[in-house]
């Protein structure tokens, strides 16, 4: 008789004597810091039992696509009463004269769904509602007169009073950390020690990105009346408003000559550098004699400079129709359909207002349009941003990975990943293992010898994923010229010479005069502000400064990696048979290490597969060498 149970989806499975479960538990602290592990299983090989394959959605047959296999699904595991998994993700992996899947559980359980889709930090909402209400999360930029921790001083490459830029905002790594922990529906706890440091880093915003899920939020979209010649001659359109006659980017206008019945016939663009985006589906019935095949929608300028003397009315974007339909004797039915159709940038003549219009092309005069319906949907933008304007926080941050992002800072700091049970992830350092010998577990009359003497069942001298030299790498950037990397060293000749354990997302940035230099921006020969790409930016805070002292490796493993230097350099790992219970593996903490009196030792925890004799496969790291 089984003395263990396994839900998945809340439904009991069943399990015949065949059916083996191994559990593996498995500490990040021993493995290589560019990957984030998971606790797992051994294949669990489940009989074909008409409950299970109900519980399978019956997989098993082909023709049913229940899309069973493609999804995680919520497990629990219980033995002797114990419930040793409360949290773990099942997979269904294959299905011959069993049923054969396997569960994940801890980091893969808080960070499935970030690290399955791939979400970049620029995936994140760039704001939120709040009753209602929609605020787009953003910076003002303009010169403010002195620097502060949202605009510190960095040598950009500009000139002191150039009217055109100033210092770029920033946003602290624990703020990041935090717009992370929102997108995710995840906790990220660090040591008391390690809050300090994350505030006082921060990641500069060197792009100048609009908003596009803003633009999207503020576009105003218009139901189409009828057309009427404007001054410049052509067959401008003229609209209703749907609701929303104007938003943070524009407004509907009458432009020019205007028509009775109080309908618009324009747009005005409240930025400068507007790039308008147009969508539009609607049709238009025509009197002629022939299929205006060529008929176009043309988007226009129409600006007027400063006295009314000159007038702007260049196409910024031609739109094809999509078909023609014969409706009668003279009377065609013309569609257009199209979907985010992007306009030259809108002018602004003599630095007057940028102001757009709509016209049909090729179809005749404005008498021979019968009707016109349908709509057009206006989603103005920026270009870039520019100085006085609005600096968006999400679109501008590095285009970089969330868990690239969250590993990179862990190494940064010193820290591993751990999990937690409440969805999260709890980061620990090696100092903390060390510090907790004081509680360690003493598994002395636990061990179950293999030989007579005090010999470990197994001993081996180094780490998997582990070289001679470990390197620790900031990425490549041609505009830097220190040498800002550096590298944990172990003292075993047997294994490979060198590999690169660490290459973070960001650059390194030279220090000149007090404050780290990151070359955005330099002049042409003529004296014009030219702007210029470089890698991501880590810096730290001196003051009211931005600078990199602190933050080259060579720096950041003496000061957070010194313990975990001395353990690594000569490893001794051991591999032992341990009794251990079912309420102990499930309060298993490995942050919290063990001692051997056999050896006179204490061990931290690297892996343990349990099976359901009691007897664990322990293997682990001894911290005295």
């Amino acid at each position: 008789m089984r003395n263990d149970m396994l839900f998945i989806d809340g439904k009991l499975v069943d399990l015949d004597d065949n059916t083996k479960i191994t559990l593996n538990f498995k500490s990040n602290i021993f493995t290589d810091l560019s990957k984030i592990v998971s606790n797992n299983s051994y294949t669990i090989k489940l009989p074909k039992t008409i409950r299970n394959q109900r519980i399978i959605l019956h997989a098993e047959l082909p023709s049913a696509d229940s899309g069973y296999p493609r999804k995680y699904h919520d497990a629990r595991y219980f033995r002797n009463g114990v419930e040793v998994i409360p949290t773990a993700k099942a997979v269904l992996i294959s299905i011959s004269d069993k049923i054969e899947i396997a569960m994940t559980w801890g980091n893969i359980t808080a960070l499935s769904s970030m690290l399955e889709s791939g979400k970049s930090l620029r995936d994140m909402d760039a704001g939120e509602y709040v009753g209602g209400i929609y605020y787009p999360k953003y910076i003002e930029w303009k010169d403010w007169g002195e620097n502060d921790r949202v605009y510190p001083k960095v040598d950009y490459g500009f000139r002191n009073g150039d009217s055109m830029v100033w210092y770029h905002p920033v946003q602290s790594v624990k703020q990041i950390m935090e717009y992370i922990e929102e997108d995710n529906g995840i906790s990220f706890i660090f040591p008391k020690d390690k809050e300090a440091l994350l505030e006082n880093m921060f990641v500069p915003l060197l792009e100048k990105n609009p908003s596009e899920e803003y633009a999207e939020i503020e576009a105003i979209t218009v139901d189409l009346k009828g057309v009427a010649e404007d001054r410049a001659g052509k067959t401008n359109i003229y609209f209703n408003d749907m609701g929303n006659v104007g938003s943070f980017y524009g407004n509907l206008a009458v432009i020019g000559n205007g028509v009775s019945g109080g309908y618009y016939n324009g747009y005005r663009s409240k930025v400068i550098n507007a790039v308008p985006k147009i969508s539009g589906n609607f049709k238009v019935k025509v009197n002629t004699n022939v299929a205006p095949l060529s008929a176009t929608l043309e988007v226009y300028n129409y600006n007027f400079n400063e006295v009314g003397s000159e007038l702007d009315t260049s196409t910024v974007l031609t739109i094809p129709l999509l078909n023609v339909n014969f409706i009668s004797d003279g009377v065609y039915e013309v569609l257009f359909q199209f979907e985010n159709r992007q306009t030259e940038m809108l002018s602004t003549l003599h630095s007057s207002i940028p102001h757009l219009k709509f016209a049909l092309q090729n179809i005749g005069k404005p008498s021979d349009v019968v009707s016109i319906s349908g709509t057009l949907k206006i989603t103005n933008i920026e270009q870039e941003i520019l100085l006085g304007g609005r600096y968006w926080i999400i679109p501008n941050l590095p285009d970089i990975k969330q868990s690239d992002f969250i590993k990179a800072i862990s190494a940064i700091i010193g820290t591993f990943p751990l999990f937690t049970e409440s969805n999260g992830l709890v980061f620990v350092s090696f100092d903390t293992i060390m510090s907790n010998k004081a509680k360690a577990l003493d598994w002395t009359r636990r061990l179950v010898a293999t030989y007579k003497d005090n010999k470990p069942n197994a001993i081996a001298y180094s780490l998997d994923d582990f070289s001679q030299k470990n390197f620790y790498r900031w990425k490549e950037d041609d505009t830097v010229v220190g040498k800002y990397d550096g590298y944990l060293f172990v003292e075993n000749e047997t294994i490979e010479s060198e590999r690169d354990v660490v290459e973070l997302p960001f650059a390194a940035s030279d220090q000149f005069s007090d404050v780290a230099k990151i070359p955005i921006y330099s002049y042409d020969e003529e004296g014009n502000l030219e702007y210029n790409s470089v890698e991501p930016r880590l810096l730290a805070y001196n003051g009211v400064k931005g600078v990199f002292t602190g933050l080259d490796w060579n720096t950041l493993l003496s000061m957070y990696y010194q313990t975990y230097q001395s353990i690594i350099r000569r490893p001794i790992v051991i591999t032992e048979k341990i009794e251990i219970n079912d309420i102990e593996l499930r309060d298993l903490d490995m942050t919290v290490p063990i001692y051997l009196a056999q050896y006179g030792r204490y061990y931290a925890i690297i892996s343990i597969k349990a099976e359901d004799t009691g007897i664990c496969e322990c293997k682990l790291l001894q911290l005295e060498v």
